[in-house]
């Protein structure tokens, strides 16, 4: 027996199976009665057999936890820090994968510039890294945010890390002050 779907509206679909019409909903017909074992009249029932497809229910929590997140759910509150202010911490880099698109400022990003992600640091902040280990320093704007890894404070363009000896460990502890522009 084959099935063809023959409409759609919402979460149902109307299917033809046998010269019947039949609603369906989530993938399941609703009016077949099932013939054979068990399996089969399973098989039967699909609408599309390659296909599971989410209960309501998971798919509205999936759905209430994206808008959490994306509105306000674990966002950081942006600050305009004020001149000296110091932190200390790892700071990675990142580079290849993000060259060439855009930042969270808007900017494109530039992985061979002096710029830097920060979470909180309103854009624009210019801040000098320290890498703790050499003593090595770089001078960098914060233009993007991030890092999104835990325990990070800073994320560097590749320059940046290049200037402070960072790109072959890829983390350093770092200490970060703002400075004049």
């Amino acid at each position: 027996m084959s099935l063809k779907e023959t409409g759609a509206s919402g979460d149902t679909a109307f299917v033809e199976r046998g010269g019947a019409r039949h609603e369906a909903r989530h993938g399941f017909i609703l009016s077949d009665r099932g013939e054979g074992n068990r399996e089969e009249a399973d098989a039967k029932r699909r609408v599309n057999p390659g296909v599971r497809q989410a209960p309501a229910a998971v798919s509205i929590c999936l759905i209430a936890t994206l808008c959490a997140m994306s509105c306000g759910g674990r966002r950081a509150k942006v600050v305009t820090p004020r001149i000296g202010a110091t932190e200390r911490g790892v700071a990675s880099w990142y580079g290849p994968g993000y060259h060439g698109k855009p930042t969270a400022s808007g900017e494109i990003y530039d992985m061979d510039g002096w710029t830097a992600a920060h979470r909180r640091y309103a854009f624009g902040t210019h801040v000098r890294v320290q890498n703790l280990a050499n003593g090595k320093t770089t001078k960098v704007r914060i233009n993007d945010r991030g890092p999104f890894v835990k325990n990070r404070i800073i994320d560097l363009s590749r320059a940046a890390a290049r200037e402070i000896d960072m790109i072959g460990p890829g983390t350093a502890r770092v200490r970060v002050v703002v400075i004049r522009p």
